[in-house]
């Protein structure tokens, strides 16, 4: 698998995740549309990281969440409560996916050097991305 390929397989994985996360959360998620909720919680994870990028996740504000996804604070809200469960959200997604990919690929390698050369390659796009 190619680094495009790849992609494609992860944007798979983050739409399979965030329903589970829907379903999962069924009692904090308090937006009714599936569609919305998915679309929402793609944006509001990929802002989330970009300004955790910037300017690190605890110097993070809703407000800067805000500005970035141009979603409402009482919308962010109602997706999650504290920063601090966005940031658990956020890190059970992504063993989430990680662990998913992994799977998948390593069961298609035929012996142990093949594996480890899927699990080398599989981190490395992981962290480009």
């Amino acid at each position: 698998m190619d680094y495009q390929e790849f992609k494609k397989v992860l944007a798979v994985s983050r739409q399979e995740i965030f329903l589970e996360m829907i379903n999962g959360n069924r009692d904090r998620i308090r937006i009714k549309k599936e569609k919305t909720v998915v679309k929402n919680l793609d944006k509001i994870f990929r802002a989330a990281l970009k300004i955790s990028n910037k300017k690190g996740f605890q110097a993070m504000s809703m407000r800067d969440l805000r500005e970035e996804t141009g979603i409402s604070l009482g919308s962010l809200y109602a997706y999650f409560t504290s920063k601090d469960e966005l940031l658990s959200m956020l890190q059970i997604q992504g063993r989430e996916i990680a662990s998913r990919i992994i799977d998948r690929e390593v069961e298609k390698a035929d012996n142990a050097w093949d594996q480890l050369k899927t699990l080398v390659r599989i981190h490395i796009y992981l962290s480009e991305i």
